[in-house]
């Protein structure tokens, strides 16, 4: 999952009410580079095991950044979980 350095539901409603601005969504570069050991990891049970390997990144994601809203909504619950 994607994670982002807020609170997302929080940080939103508290610019909203100020009027302010932020780009909340993580790079897809910095998620990567994050979860390069775990991918690694995941990749070699794979092979070891054959299971499928979901990535959400993959529907959340494109070439620069991950969405946090879905028709406006936040997906987030809070900063890494949907």
């Amino acid at each position: 999952m994607p994670e982002t350095e807020w609170q997302v539901p929080k940080v939103v409603a508290r610019l909203s009410l100020t009027l302010s601005e932020l780009d909340l969504r993580p790079r897809v570069a910095d998620y990567r580079r994050r979860q390069s050991f775990v991918a690694q990891v995941m990749a070699a049970e794979q092979q070891r095991y054959r299971f499928a390997v979901i990535d959400p990144a993959a529907q959340m994601c494109d070439g620069e950044y991950c969405r946090i809203f879905d028709n406006g909504l936040p997906i987030y619950r809070n900063s890494s979980h949907i």
